[in-house]
């Protein structure tokens, strides 16, 4: 299962402590979406997961990034994730950057 992490207006925080509104609501869809693109998607090197970044600015969606352990795993996952937000240009969500990330957090 692939590691979420949401950030709002710069600070990363809890999905529990965002208030409730369109930016918690969209972010949930955006998870959701993506739980089932990417639940079962481990690197077969590395035994990881993805972590997945989901961004928000002024109460807009600010868009994704997708990080991997290595450029293998990252070859394998881009492809598989596809976010269509209603309401927001297609080509503003797809700012999946591919980032690397320390297990160590």
């Amino acid at each position: 299962m692939p590691r979420f992490l949401f950030h709002v207006d710069g600070k990363k925080v809890n999905l529990d402590d965002i208030p409730d509104g369109t930016v918690k609501s969209l972010f949930v869809n955006v998870r959701d979406a993506m739980q089932s693109q990417l639940h079962s998607q481990q690197c077969s090197i590395h035994h990881s997961e993805p972590t997945v970044s989901l961004f928000s600015k002024d109460d807009r969606f600010g868009g994704y990034a997708v990080g991997t352990c290595c450029q293998e795993f990252s070859s394998i996952i881009t492809p598989l994730v596809k976010v269509n937000i209603p309401g927001v240009d297609s080509t503003l969500t797809r700012l999946t950057r591919t980032m690397k990330y320390s297990s160590m957090g």
